[in-house]
């Protein structure tokens, strides 16, 4: 489920009314999208996907990360807003195991140009949060390289109207309408033989899932597989061997 709604209502409830109520007119209006666990999600090159641009005006994705095993995750909420110029407004805030949240101020994204994009903040700052956003940019441009795959696809989720409407008679906000992202398999123009190549090995190892370049303008996901052999068995390719103490 998006925490929008949460996100909403934990500000208006608190001692930040005021941006609670300016987070409505935004959330209401742009396309949020749950990206599920960051962990797989295949993350392309930086080279690919720092020229991609949102696939709407404004989008919220929410990413979910596993601090640990067995313990809550932390959820990263990334705003983005994109601009004429082909630049951005990004914001990020993260919901901490412990359901209490931490924001960092805006930052403007710039346009695509001579293979970066330039972050500027008009506040002071600390490396930590410029590191964080860093990290929020990179994986916001490359979901949205992501969303260009031929085999990638969102559905979308309306909530319950039941649930809605006893929300609104309890006074809290009605919970939007988000996406999720939909692998596509099993399509005749993304399977094949192995053709060979560079990438290609006789040995048998496990591919992690990564975006594949068909050409220039055509992207497909491709699911973690194990590569080398045609019946996907995974050999011992190592020795234990045991020390001996010299007497």
């Amino acid at each position: 489920m998006m925490l929008t709604h949460q996100l909403i209502e934990d500000h208006i409830n608190s001692l930040q009314p005021a941006l609670g109520k300016a987070m409505v007119d935004f959330l209401s209006a742009c396309v949020q999208i749950d990206c599920g666990p960051i962990d797989d999600i295949p993350i392309g090159r930086g080279s690919e996907f720092f020229p991609a641009r949102a696939p709407f005006p404004s989008c919220l994705l929410q990413f979910e990360h596993k601090l640990k095993a067995g313990g809550a995750p932390l959820y990263s909420l990334v705003l983005w807003e994109e601009n004429p110029d082909g630049g951005a407004v990004l914001t990020l805030v993260s919901r901490r195991p412990n359901k209490t949240w931490a924001s960092c101020l805006p930052r403007e994204i710039g346009p695509y140009e001579n293979g970066r994009r330039k972050i500027n903040c008009y506040f002071p700052t600390d490396q930590e949060h410029q590191d964080a956003v860093e990290i929020a940019m990179g994986n916001a441009l490359n979901l949205f390289y992501i969303l260009g795959c031929s085999n990638v696809t969102t559905i979308d989720h309306e909530p319950p109207a039941a649930l809605n409407k006893k929300r609104v008679a309890r006074g809290k906000l009605p919970i939007h309408s988000h996406k999720t992202l939909v692998l596509v398999i099993d399509q005749p123009k993304t399977q094949g033989p192995c053709l060979g190549g560079t990438h290609a090995s006789p040995r048998v190892h496990l591919r992690r899932g990564h975006i594949r370049r068909l050409d220039e303008q055509r992207r497909v996901w491709v699911q973690p597989c194990v590569v080398g052999s045609a019946h996907g068995i995974v050999t011992k390719d190592y020795r234990i061997t045991t020390s001996k103490k010299e007497m």
